[in-house]
């Protein structure tokens, strides 16, 4: 990484961007809710930063999205039920991160996902049962 730093433009999110490399800086803020508009996203890397706040659940707009590394953050709050709209996600790392609550049963919809990580989180006790209908998945 570099050492950018402050948060993230919502500017950026237009539906041209198709990769967001911004792994290990020092960015702060929350996820603009405008990531909904970047419906051409096809990588959102933005692990290893300061990021706080919930993923917002406009990110269900983002379908093109296939890898979503959030890693190492101090995001909250519960994964929104949109992260289901995703139908294109192979990678979810949320590892090191503050997030609680349930994981959606949406989640049973993503099946091309290959690997989630979450470990280092507050997650609920069950995992969802529709997570046993996601064939690809390797590693969770």
């Amino acid at each position: 990484g570099n050492s950018l730093n402050g948060p993230i433009p919502a500017g950026l999110f237009h539906d041209k961007l198709e990769e967001l490399l911004l792994l290990d800086n020092e960015l702060s803020g929350s996820i603009p809710a405008e990531i909904g508009n970047a419906t051409g996203l096809q990588y959102f890397l933005a692990g290893g930063n300061r990021l706080e706040g919930s993923i917002p659940p406009e990110i269900g707009n983002a379908t093109a999205l296939t890898a979503l590394s959030l890693y190492d953050n101090m995001l909250s709050s519960s994964l929104p039920d949109t992260i289901g709209n995703l139908l294109e996600l192979d990678s979810i790392e949320l590892d090191g991160n503050g997030l609680t609550g349930e994981l959606p049963s949406s989640m049973g919809n993503l099946e091309k996902l290959m690997y989630f990580h979450a470990a280092d989180n507050s997650f609920g006790s069950t995992l969802p049962t529709a997570l046993g209908m996601l064939t690809a998945l390797q590693e969770l």
